[in-house]
């Protein structure tokens, strides 16, 4: 078996990972979960998001969680306002998880205080997108994140 090595940046420190179906493979679609209590917001995700992408979306943490589990989405656009397990619990239990700990996730909330942003990021997010945005900014934010999975620095 072929390993991949992937560059993880955790604070100012470089650390080499080997790891296995990491990120999206070259030409192949991302497979990408929204997380929203407002079926607004998932319509216009669907308009940006459905030519490019493999979108699915649900309303709350828990269903959130389940289809992590069962699927492994490339990437989450995750809302912090959720009933019941709202965004920071979510992300962290998805980071806490192995088989589950390398998943993107991008927080895209109006909660956007520096305080708001810094919970996001200790939770694991990989980035933090405030509402509300346009088009490019959210498509610039996920090819950023899914280009950063998919780069390898070096391969046996």
């Amino acid at each position: 078996m072929q390993a991949n090595w992937k560059i993880l940046i955790s604070c100012s420190n470089l650390i080499p990972i080997q790891v296995a179906n990491f990120g999206v493979e070259m030409g192949s679609v991302a497979n990408i979960l929204g997380v929203d209590d407002d079926q607004m917001n998932h319509e216009i995700l669907q308009e940006i998001l459905d030519s490019k992408y493999k979108l699915h979306c649900v309303y709350r943490g828990e269903e959130a969680y389940d289809f992590v589990l069962s699927k492994h989405p490339d990437l989450i656009l995750l809302d912090i306002n959720l009933p019941k397990m709202n965004g920071i619990e979510l992300c962290k239990k998805i980071k806490q998880q192995k088989e589950t700990a390398n998943t993107q996730i991008i927080f895209m909330s109006a909660s956007a205080s520096d305080e708001d942003i810094r919970r996001g990021m200790a939770a694991g997010a990989d980035y933090y997108l405030p509402k509300p945005f346009n088009e490019d900014q959210l498509l610039q934010s996920i090819e950023k994140i899914l280009n950063k999975t998919s780069q390898t620095c070096c391969e046996n």
